[in-house]
């Protein structure tokens, strides 16, 4: 759903903050949960 989207993407981006490399990992891990 689009919630489930903008949160994958909140998170992803929060997160790129404390590790910029393995953004795009992370955001694939929370993405499929």
């Amino acid at each position: 759903s689009a919630i489930s989207l903008f949160v994958c993407f909140f998170v992803s981006s929060s997160v790129a903050t404390l590790c910029h490399y393995c953004q795009s990992a992370i955001s694939l891990f929370f993405c499929f949960l």
